[in-house]
C-alpha cells in the first residue's frame, strides 16, 4: 500500500496537472486528486511544489473527511 501511494505521489512531481479538480470539496481553492485504490491523494499545487494535503481511504465515511486546503504563507 506505502509503495504505491508513494509511486503514485513521485509520478504528481513529474506531472503536478494529472490528478482531477476536487472541486465538490473545494470550490474555493484548487485542490485536486489522484486515485490509487482505495487511496485518493488530496494534492495542490503551489508554485514549483506539490503539497500533499491528506491521503484518505475511501472506505472511510467521507463526512470525516477533513482537510485545511488554505494556500501557504
Amino acid at each position: 500500500m506505502v509503495r504505491r501511494v508513494v509511486a503514485c505521489t513521485r509520478r504528481l512531481g513529474e506531472f503536478p496537472e494529472m490528478g482531477a479538480v476536487a472541486e465538490e470539496l473545494f470550490p474555493e481553492v484548487r485542490v485536486r486528486r489522484v486515485v490509487s485504490p482505495p487511496y485518493k491523494v488530496y494534492y495542490r499545487v503551489e508554485d514549483e511544489r506539490v503539497l500533499v494535503l491528506r491521503v484518505w481511504d475511501t472506505r472511510r465515511d467521507p463526512s470525516d473527511l477533513d482537510v485545511d486546503a488554505s494556500p501557504g504563507e
